[in-house]
């Protein structure tokens, strides 16, 4: 579901499905042609907008990710979807705390 999500919202952006998500798209055509995805494959200026804001944070979560860890790997895993770790070696992470960007912020 979420490559098929990543391969609307390339269609939103660029006007076609990826080459990589065509299969993929062609059958869940097949297996759930009543998805509302395959109804919704235009957007509006505001969920455009909402959506670069989106990306916005995501690519501010990866900055203080970056910033803050001593190893951070991705693996593209193919139709818009990245896996990534995120490993702290200070010994606030080896002793299970956890911590988020916002608590950079108080």
């Amino acid at each position: 579901m979420i490559r098929l999500v990543a391969a609307r919202t390339h269609i939103w952006l660029h006007g076609t499905i990826p080459t990589e998500s065509e299969a993929l798209w062609a059958q869940a055509e097949d297996l759930i042609p009543d998805w509302p995805g395959f109804k919704r494959l235009a957007s509006t200026p505001d969920k455009l907008e909402s959506l670069a804001e989106c990306a916005e944070e995501v690519g501010g979560f990866f900055d203080w990710a970056n910033e803050k860890s001593q190893d951070v790997t991705f693996e593209d895993k193919g139709g818009g979807v990245t896996h990534f770790v995120v490993r702290r070696g200070d010994a606030q992470a080896q002793e299970g705390e956890s911590h988020s960007p916002a608590d950079d912020q108080e």
